[in-house]
C-alpha cells in the first residue's frame, strides 16, 4: 500500500493518491531529482508518510498527513521545496536530518504533534523555513540540534498547556541560525 521510487531516477510525478495505514507512505531514496509529490492523502502510516533520501531538485505539496510517525523526512536531500501541506497528529511532522541543505519549506499548517519542525544532523545547513503554523505541539514548535544557517521566519507556535512545551529550542551546535 505504499509508493517506491529508487533511484537514478528523474522527472517523475506522483499525485491525486490516498495511502491509509502501513510502514510508509512514499518512500523516494537513491538518487531521484526533480520528482513531484502532489495532493496526496496520507494517514495511518506507523514510519513515514513521504520520505525523501538522496533526492535534490523535487517538491511536495498540497498533501495532508495525518496520524503516524513522521510526516515528511528527509536525508541528504537538497533543493527540495515543501509547500502547502497539512500535517495532523504526527510525532515529528517535518523532520529535516543530516546533509540535507538548501531546502525551502513554507505554508505549512502542523496540528497536534510531538515536534513540529525537527532540524538536526551533522552539516544540516541552510535551509529555510517560512510561515510555519504549528497548534498544540506538546514537545517542540522547532528543535534544531547540530545545524547551521537555517532561516526561519513568520512561524507561529501554540504549545499544548497540559505539556511543556518550547516554542524553539536550539542546542549541540545549532550556530548561524536566523529567526525572524
Amino acid at each position: 500500500n505504499n509508493i517506491l521510487v529508487t533511484g537514478p531516477a528523474e522527472n517523475h510525478i506522483i499525485e491525486n493518491i490516498n495511502i491509509t495505514e502501513g510502514s510508509m507512505g512514499v518512500v523516494v531514496s537513491g538518487g531521484v531529482s526533480n520528482l513531484t509529490v502532489r495532493d496526496t492523502n496520507i494517514s495511518g502510516v506507523i514510519n513515514n508518510a513521504i520520505s525523501l533520501t538522496d533526492t535534490n531538485n523535487s517538491i511536495i505539496q498540497n498533501s495532508n498527513l495525518y496520524d503516524g510517525g513522521t510526516g515528511i523526512r528527509l536525508l541528504n536531500a537538497k533543493n527540495n521545496s515543501i509547500y502547502n501541506n497539512y500535517i495532523e497528529n504526527i510525532t515529528r511532522s517535518v523532520y529535516v536530518l543530516s546533509d540535507s541543505d538548501y531546502n525551502i519549506i513554507s505554508n505549512i499548517t502542523i496540528n497536534n504533534g510531538s515536534f513540529g519542525v525537527g532540524v538536526e544532523g551533522d552539516t544540516t545547513e541552510n535551509n529555510r523555513f517560512v510561515n510555519i503554523t504549528i497548534n498544540s505541539a506538546s514537545s517542540y514548535g522547532i528543535y534544531l540540534n547540530d545545524s547551521n544557517n537555517n532561516i526561519i521566519e513568520n512561524l507561529f507556535v501554540d504549545g499544548d498547556s497540559t505539556i511543556t512545551s518550547y516554542c524553539i529550542y536550539g542546542f549541540n551546535g545549532a550556530d548561524n541560525n536566523n529567526i525572524t
